[in-house]
């Protein structure tokens, strides 16, 4: 996975828009309202850029966007020198659907109505976490069950086949098998 795939991928999850997190950034840093156009504009560049892979954030402006989304800087920056060294090597580890990590894994209520709370993912396979397994799960077209004739069913079915078989087979008595006069057979 690319260094701009994962954040692409956590920032979704966390439920922000490139501009949506561009605001949350600029209103943290004390420059929200009275920036000018310009900044949130270069800002969302940014931001775009890292996740196209044209340029990687720093170590400082990572931590900033941990306050909006929950991503692992020493996954983030372990990707980066895969990509630069390695470029297309997947990480085992990283959730392919949602980027989540066994740092930084998914939380999904329990029973939010017993007052339960919320557990974590776990690894379904190699780089697909349990969450991403169940929705990509409860996304496939429910098929309903194939029907099964009973036995009953299926020896009525047989018994009309034999029947339009024997209603098409009784022309002749011989329709079926060539019968030879006894004259004619060399055998005997």
């Amino acid at each position: 996975m690319a260094p701009g795939t994962y954040l692409e991928k956590r920032r979704v999850v966390a439920g922000y828009s490139i501009a949506g997190l561009a605001r949350e950034l600029l209103a943290l840093t004390g420059f929200g309202a009275g920036r000018a156009a310009s900044d949130f504009h270069r800002l969302q560049l940014t931001l775009i850029a890292a996740e196209d892979g044209s340029l990687h954030h720093s170590a400082e402006r990572i931590d900033v966007i941990r306050n909006f989304v929950s991503l692992d800087p020493a996954v983030y920056f372990r990707l980066i020198a895969i990509d630069r060294d390695m470029p297309g090597l997947n990480v085992h580890g990283v959730c392919r659907v949602c980027a989540c990590t066994f740092h930084d894994p998914c939380t999904v209520p329990v029973n939010p109505a017993a007052g339960l709370g919320a557990s974590t993912c776990c690894w379904v396979e190699a780089n697909l976490c349990s969450t991403c397994a169940d929705v990509a799960r409860k996304q496939l077209p429910q098929v309903a069950p194939a029907a099964h004739p009973t036995i009953g069913q299926q020896l009525r079915e047989l018994g009309e086949r034999m029947h339009r078989f024997d209603k098409s087979h009784t022309e002749t008595p011989g329709a079926m098998l060539r019968l030879v006069p006894k004259e004619e057979d060399n055998h005997g």
